[in-house]
């Protein structure tokens, strides 16, 4: 539904900040990764490189009316082995206008302090879900996608156990799992 037009004319609009955002990304032997699908962007890259990125989006995003929405965008930092490291990339990530919860730590990461990290806790956390699909950390997706199925499946139970008839009831059982 909708006027498909009007998303091809955005991506025309759009295409020369990607293009900069690309050359931004790549380049010193680094080649990063943008992939857009109408106003979602993804990009792949070294840290230092995506804040280039992502300055360009912010700055030049409006003269096109492209606006990153950062309560709903998410971050997947890579590793960090330096506390001072780790505190830096939060700092700028939160000056640039993250929310702090949209932040996913590496489970590799060192802590912000010298405390053990919870490692299960933090897999579990570490990923997004990217239209339909979910990234990240193997115990991330087997939450997220095992959550889903057992959610749909009680449904589906309970939907079952009310239905009235129950010779019906056996044969859907019988010849439905």
């Amino acid at each position: 539904p909708g006027a498909t037009e009007t998303s091809w004319l955005y991506d025309l609009a759009v295409a020369p900040l990607i293009d900069e955002v690309q050359k931004t990304i790549s380049g010193d032997g680094i080649e990063g990764i943008i992939s857009t699908i109408i106003d979602d962007i993804s990009i792949a890259t070294t840290f230092d490189k995506m804040v280039e990125a992502l300055n360009i989006l912010v700055e030049k995003g409006k003269e096109v009316g492209y606006f990153i929405n950062f309560d709903k965008t998410q971050y997947l930092m890579s590793p960090v082995d330096n506390h001072n490291e780790l505190e830096r990339r939060m700092n700028i990530l939160l000056e640039l206008g993250f929310k702090e919860e949209m932040i996913k730590i590496h489970p590799d990461s060192v802590s912000f302090d010298n405390k053990p990290i919870a490692l299960q806790e933090r897999k579990a956390e570490y990923g997004v879900k990217l239209l339909g699909a979910f990234l990240g950390d193997s115990e991330f997706i087997k939450k997220k996608s095992l959550y889903k199925k057992i959610t749909t499946l009680n449904k589906e139970k309970q939907n079952i156990i009310k239905y009235p008839h129950v010779k019906n009831r056996y044969l859907l059982t019988k010849f439905c799992f």
